[in-house]
C-alpha cells in the first residue's frame, strides 16, 4: 500500500464518519403536524363555543329587557304588550327615554301592528347626537320600522316565544 492510497483510505474513514456523526436523527414530522391541526381544529371549536355562548346569552338579556319594558307599559296601558308600548309612544306626557325604550322594544317584536305609532313620529332624519331624554329617537325609529317591515332579528329566535 502507498502513502497516497492509505491517506485516501483515511480521509474517506474520516469523511463518513464526521458526516454520519453531524447529521441529526430524522425526526417524524407526521406526528407534530397531527397535534398542531388536532389543537387548532380545538381552538377553532372553542372559539364558536364561546360565539354561540354569546349569542345565546345577549339574545336572553334583550328578551328580558323587552318583557320588562312591556310589563311596565301594562301597567299602565290596557291590552297585550304591542298595544300597551305603542300606547306609551303615542303618550306625550311619558318621559322621553320610557317612549324611546317603547320604541325599542316594538321594533325588538317586530310586529306591524305598531308601525302606525312609529310611523307617526318619524321625520326621515337621524341627527348625528341625539338624547334619549330630549326627544324621541329617529335612529331608534328607522330601526324599529326596519324590524316591523319584516327585517331579520336573529336574537328573537330565542326569547320571542310568549310575548302577550
Amino acid at each position: 500500500m502507498t502513502f497516497s492510497t492509505e491517506f485516501d483510505s483515511v480521509v474517506t474513514h474520516l469523511n463518513e464518519n464526521d458526516i454520519s456523526s453531524s447529521v441529526p436523527p430524522q425526526i417524524n414530522w407526521g406526528f407534530l403536524e397531527i397535534a398542531m391541526k388536532k389543537w387548532i381544529g380545538i381552538g377553532v371549536l372553542g372559539f364558536f363555543i364561546i360565539g354561540v355562548l354569546i349569542f345565546i346569552i345577549t339574545s336572553l338579556w334583550i328578551g328580558s329587557d323587552v318583557r320588562r319594558y312591556c310589563k311596565n307599559a301594562k301597567k299602565l296601558y290596557e291590552g297585550d304588550c304591542v298595544t300597551a308600548l305603542s300606547e306609551m309612544v303615542d303618550d306625550a306626557s311619558m318621559p322621553f327615554r320610557d317612549r324611546n325604550h317603547a320604541i325599542w322594544a316594538l321594533g325588538q317584536i317586530g310586529n306591524p301592528k305598531a308601525l302606525q305609532y312609529i310611523t307617526k313620529y318619524y321625520t326621515g332624519k337621524v341627527p348625528e347626537k341625539e338624547s334619549p331624554d330630549t326627544s324621541l329617537s329617529q335612529y331608534e325609529m328607522i330601526k324599529a320600522i326596519k324590524l316591523m317591515q319584516g327585517g331579520v332579528n336573529i336574537s328573537a329566535i330565542i326569547w320571542r316565544h310568549g310575548i302577550k
